[in-house]
């Protein structure tokens, strides 16, 4: 009778083994763990096009400087020769109207200068909300890893310990 109690309880310790065996990981966890995944990637990817964008922007920026201080230095020669007093009456309103040409275009250049200087502010703050955004979820990834983890060595540690209560039999 000893005999068939001990296999009885034997049988009922392979029933748990195989349980815990087949218990899975909460599919909630996995499922979120991949979805944070991929938040994670395309966060990623979010912030290697804004930092393209701000090079490109930064660019413009130099670009627009560099033609403003071209006709800065154009205003200046102008604006030699109309004081100096080496040209005649009808030259220097030539050169005046030049002079207010090349001062409407600086102006026009300098508006787009801001601009640039207005995007490229406005890509940084994106920059640091979508940074802050994938810290975040990276954060959260880890957490539910290591959730994912302790389940997952909790299922291995109880399938483990069957046989040790089996053999104590």
């Amino acid at each position: 009778m000893l005999e068939l109690k001990r296999l009885w309880h034997l049988q009922i310790l392979e029933e748990q083994r195989e349980k815990s065996l087949n218990k899975r990981i909460d599919p909630k966890i996995t499922k979120k763990l991949k979805e944070l995944k991929t938040e994670i990637e395309q966060g990623q990817e979010k912030l290697k096009e804004l930092k393209d964008l701000y090079e490109q922007a930064g660019q413009l920026q130099k670009h627009f400087s560099q033609e403003a201080q071209v006709i800065k230095d154009k205003i200046s020669a102008v604006s030699e020769k109309i004081y100096g007093g080496s040209l005649q009456t009808k030259q220097i309103e030539t050169y005046q109207q030049r002079h207010g040409d090349l001062r409407k275009k600086l102006l026009e250049i300098e508006d787009r200068e801001l601009e640039s200087m207005q995007q490229r502010e406005d890509i940084k703050q994106q920059w640091e909300k979508q940074k802050a955004t994938l810290a975040n979820d990276t954060r959260s990834f880890k957490e539910l890893h290591q959730e994912y983890l302790q389940g997952k060595e909790e299922i291995k540690e109880r399938a483990n310990d069957l046989p040790g209560k089996s053999k104590n039999l």
